[in-house]
């Protein structure tokens, strides 16, 4: 379109200029009582009958693109609707006020978006099926490079839909400048017979992994929500994300091509489920260079499912991960990672931080001969009610088979435990040789041992912890023998608290026990509480040999500080009050 304007040459005496706004289109409702004729450029009216053919002729002229504008009422789809064209933004006049309803039978996608097009101010609704359904399985699709804002989605999976996902986002063929979501409602309904989800991000080989930026995500499941967010192989930055009523996972980050292509970041959120099963996870992650701060991931549903997962595929690497001041509850584990089942090649450099658990079986559980060098600090943890075989505790580090787990840091974390009266049960497990177990303060009720090292702890520090082992437990520290003995520990300036109601027999068990060799326990302070009042506080036993424990203070123990079972041990400047 040229415009005339004499006052204003492009090279003196006047002239013509081009017209470079992109053409506008406003589609009225004319059952909410809009005009019924349409009018013509440069900005286009055109009329809607309530059936969305408006709608499918502002997306189809040829002289876009253009924004559209959709004024208020309600528009129920009589047939599905073009692609909205690169560049072009589709406009509503707000949630609740704009009204798109998709179709109940034949293809239930409402808007493809391509590249660099946007969806902002309205409301979008999936209904159940009614008849046949084929063809797209997101009620939003899109590649990369576009812009949701201000969105309500509604959406009904159920037997014979083909919807899975309510928004479905690709990654295009050039390089991604990034997607940006704001301010987006998802509510996910239906019979629960197809396994619906919110937010589905896939990276797809060659192209590259999709990006976006998100910010106050709300995804409500009502009976057909099976995962809030499912990420595979894409970069997915969130902050105040709300994920409620699901009933497999709540975030899911994957790997399935298991070239970790892609990133997780996500800074304040909280994940409630009240329909979980022994299956549920709050948060699931593979690959490696995610964040995850500020959490609150909550169950209804103590008989199992875990908190934070983060594990697999097989023989994938899980790396450089931080997840700090998180709030987990309700789950029989809390955070579980490392292998669990499945081989993993590296999980190392991963740290667990100002974190409150609280589980049934297992606070923070990693195992697996690839935990390295992960630092879990200053979190605080309670376990309790005990619904899963062992290993059960706190914090376990396990080590399967025996040599590899090493060099990780528990540090500052407060444990409490009910061991329900098993002696499997412990406030930290440590099998993870070259580690550090410092400044923790660990209380175990009914249990085996505060902090117990197992087969593969060989060259751990123990020192400046507070422990309290109360309701029969075995007691504060444990060295394991097993069938390799844990050999040059150092157990150091710890505060052991050991209260028993009989006393124990031949000596143990008894507030710090070692049974491995070449060891150092010293400078510990000891107080056992049993029925007669003298009991050693630090029993060597027969398995133990050339370990040095000298400067310990056992009060309770006025007869013998130390009971050396073993040999060529010294044990030197010992108390005992």
């Amino acid at each position: 379109m040229t415009i005339r304007k004499g006052c204003c040459p492009t090279t003196g005496g006047g002239g013509s200029i081009t017209d470079h706004f992109a053409p506008k289109y406003l589609v009225g409702n004319v059952l909410a009582g809009d005009p019924a004729v349409g009018s013509g450029p440069p900005f286009r009216y055109i009329p809607d009958p309530g059936d969305g053919s408006g709608i499918a002729t502002a997306l189809a002229q040829p002289d876009g693109p253009g924004d559209i504008w959709i004024r208020p009422g309600t528009y129920t789809l009589a047939a599905a609707l073009p692609a909205v064209p690169a560049g072009v933004l589709v406009r509503g006049s707000g949630r609740g006020t704009t009204i798109i309803i998709g179709l109940s039978a034949g293809d239930q996608g409402i808007f493809a978006l391509s590249a660099g097009s946007g969806l902002h101010d309205m409301t979008v609704q999936s209904p159940a099926p009614t008849g046949a359904t084929a063809g797209s399985t997101a009620m939003i699709s899109c590649t990369d490079s576009v812009s949701l804002e201000r969105l309500t989605l509604e959406m009904n999976p159920s037997a014979g839909s083909t919807l899975l996902d309510a928004v479905y986002m690709t990654g295009g063929a050039g390089p991604p400048p990034g997607s940006n979501a704001t301010d987006i409602l998802i509510r996910v309904g239906g019979d629960g017979t197809v396994p619906g989800r919110g937010l589905h991000m896939q990276g797809v080989q060659p192209n590259p992994s999709p990006f976006l930026f998100a910010r106050n995500i709300e995804i409500y499941g009502v009976g057909g929500l099976s995962t809030g967010c499912w990420i595979e192989d894409a970069v997915f930055v969130c902050s105040q994300l709300l994920i409620f009523e699901y009933t497999d996972t709540g975030l899911a980050w994957t790997t399935p091509s298991g070239n970790g292509g892609g990133s997780l970041r996500v800074d304040e959120g909280a994940m409630q489920t009240s329909v979980g099963n022994a299956l549920t996870v709050g948060v699931a992650i593979q690959g490696s260079g995610h964040v995850l701060r500020s959490l609150a991931i909550a169950c209804n549903n103590t008989t199992g499912g875990i908190g934070m997962r983060l594990t697999g595929p097989d023989q994938s690497s899980i790396n450089a991960i931080e997840i700090d001041d998180c709030l987990i509850t309700g789950f029989a584990d809390g955070i579980v990672g490392g292998e669990n089942g499945i081989t993993t090649t590296s999980f190392g450099s991963n740290t667990i931080s100002d974190c409150l658990v609280f589980a049934a079986s297992r606070g923070i559980w990693l195992s697996g001969p690839s935990v390295t060098g992960n630092q879990i600090v200053d979190n605080q943890i309670g376990v309790s009610d005990l619904v899963s075989p062992p290993p059960i505790g706190g914090i376990i580090i396990d080590d399967d088979p025996q040599g590899g787990a090493s060099s990780n840091t528990l540090k500052g974390n407060i444990v409490n435990v009910n061991g329900g009266g098993s002696a499997a049960v412990h406030g930290i497990r440590c099998a993870s040789q070259l580690s550090v177990i410092e400044g923790n303060i660990v209380r175990l009720n009914g249990g085996g041992y505060c902090i117990s090292l197992e087969d593969g702890a060989e060259r751990t520090t123990v020192t400046g912890n507070v422990c309290t082992s109360d309701g029969d437990s075995l007691g504060c520290i444990y060295q394991a023998a097993a069938a390799n003995p844990v050999v040059r520990c150092v157990v150091n300036g710890n505060s052991c608290t050991s209260n028993y109601s009989v006393d124990p027999v031949a000596g143990i068990p008894a507030a710090i026990v070692l049974e491995g060799r070449a060891s150092v326990a010293s400078n510990n302070t000891i107080f056992t509480g049993t029925p007669s009042g003298d009991s050693p506080g630090i029993t060597l036993t027969a398995t133990t040999n050339n370990s040095n424990v000298v400067g310990n203070v056992c009060e309770g123990s006025a007869s013998l500080a130390v009971n050396d079972l073993g040999a060529l041990n010294n044990v030197s400047n010992n108390i005992g009050v």
